[in-house]
């Protein structure tokens, strides 16, 4: 008889048991349904007895799914952890490394940091270092954002959890089995374009990092991405990543790892070559280096750094179309053609100080962005203009002047370049 009481049983849902139990389980939806069950029950077997035993049973097992669902999505958020970097090769950049353990890591209040957005150039590495900082911590959940998809409907997802209060009580848990605060880090690429999810995602960090500090948020994202999207109101602690140095580049780590990539020793002439292309952005370094690898479809250093060259004038092609296309928004200023002078104009290692030029930060960063086209970028520590690698500074010269841009060259003193 009990068999035929259970059994057939419903499909299971997603979490893992019959909805017929999760309805008995519940506190509101359960009881009428519970009610009738236990008096069908208690007819059949024909005493009390029996009918306490099976509301035992039932209870216990209310009461093991039950701590299953509260610590299911714990236990999600203290396994969880980075995309394992052990099998990568990285070019160790300590002092960067010290400084982000301690904004993330710290359990000092006064250097508590809560909502960190980790920016830079594209391709000069912001993601690898967060991953080498953050590897092989535990409570570390990642989230990939799509365009359709807002971080809060992401991590509910991962969770298992259909309410807000549910993910606010999960991180609460597992912060006291942790320690420390969980880690949320949320890498932006580029192709999450839609304004409404970088919005959800600024609003999402200062909300649940800086407000609520149910956890450190880490957004990562180009600078030209925060600019435009990712906002603090106060809220958000800059880490900028900048492009590595020439003097980085000639140490011993450096020369180790580009031998790995290249698969023999590179010279210091094909080292400064491809320096003067790409500058110290590492990602267009690797892509060089493991093109050029004998037995590769380019097969030489030099092929490969031909290639690279047509990518960064398609770049710059690419700049010019800004103007033609209704200039830097919101205003639609047409002053594409007269920044790339401007900042031609000065030597590589300075930067357009960005109070002499009649063009917002975000404006330019969201502009640029959405035209995909980035021989300039804007750096926040030094509050300046500058050319993406020494190649491109020399290219810019030969940005064609658009007859509605600004042809009045500002009167500035360049900004020093770290």
């Amino acid at each position: 008889m009990i068999r035929k009481l259970f059994v057939p049983q419903p499909k299971a849902s997603r979490f893992g048991r019959p909805p017929l139990y999760r309805r008995m389980c519940s506190a509101d939806g359960g009881s009428a349904p519970t009610t009738r069950f236990l008096s069908a029950t208690g007819k059949t077997f024909g005493g009390l007895q029996k009918v306490l035993g099976i509301t035992s049973f039932i209870g216990i097992v209310c009461f093991v799914w039950q701590w299953q669902d509260r610590e299911r999505p714990v236990r999600t958020i203290i396994d969880s952890k980075v995309r394992s970097t052990s099998t990568d090769v990285y070019i160790p950049r300590s002092e960067l490394s010290d400084k982000l353990k301690v904004a993330v890591f710290s359990l000092k209040e006064d250097l508590q940091d809560y909502f960190i957005s980790i920016t830079g150039n594209r391709e000069a590495g912001k993601s690898q270092l967060i991953r080498y900082v953050l590897d092989g911590y535990d409570g570390v959940l990642e989230v990939s954002l799509e365009n359709d998809t807002p971080p809060r409907m992401a991590i509910r997802t991962i969770l298992g959890v259909t309410d807000e209060n549910a993910v606010a009580r999960a991180f609460v848990e597992a912060e006291s089995k942790l320690g420390r605060k969980p880690i949320i880090l949320i890498d932006i690429h580029e192709r999450v374009t839609n304004p409404n999810v970088l919005d959800a995602v600024s609003n999402f960090a200062k909300d649940f990092g800086y407000e609520k500090k149910l956890a450190k948020v880490l957004v990562v994202c180009s600078t030209a991405g925060t600019a435009a999207g990712i906002t603090g109101d106060g809220r958000r602690i800059d880490f900028f990543v900048p492009q590595l140095t020439r003097k980085e580049l000639d140490s011993a780590d450096a020369r180790r790892v580009f031998e790995i990539w290249h698969g023999k020793r590179v010279n210091d002439e094909d080292v400064q070559r491809i320096f003067d292309l790409v500058g110290g952005r590492i990602g267009n370094i690797k892509e060089i280096l493991v093109l050029g690898r004998d037995g590769t479809m380019m097969g030489s250093l030099d092929k490969a750094i031909a290639w690279m060259k047509g990518k960064l004038l398609r770049d710059v092609r690419q700049y010019e179309t800004i103007d033609r296309c209704g200039g830097f928004s919101p205003k639609g200023e047409c002053l594409a053609s007269w920044l790339a002078h401007e900042v031609a104009r000065f030597p590589f290692d300075k930067c357009l100080p960005f109070k002499r030029v009649p063009l917002s930060p975000e404006d330019f960063a969201k502009t640029a962005r959405d035209a995909h086209a980035h021989p300039i970028y804007f750096h926040p520590h030094i509050k300046g203009y500058c050319a993406r690698s020494p190649f491109v500074h020399n290219q810019l010269r030969s940005v064609v002047f658009q007859p509605k841009s600004l042809r009045s060259p500002a009167t500035a003193e360049p900004a020093s370049s770290p």
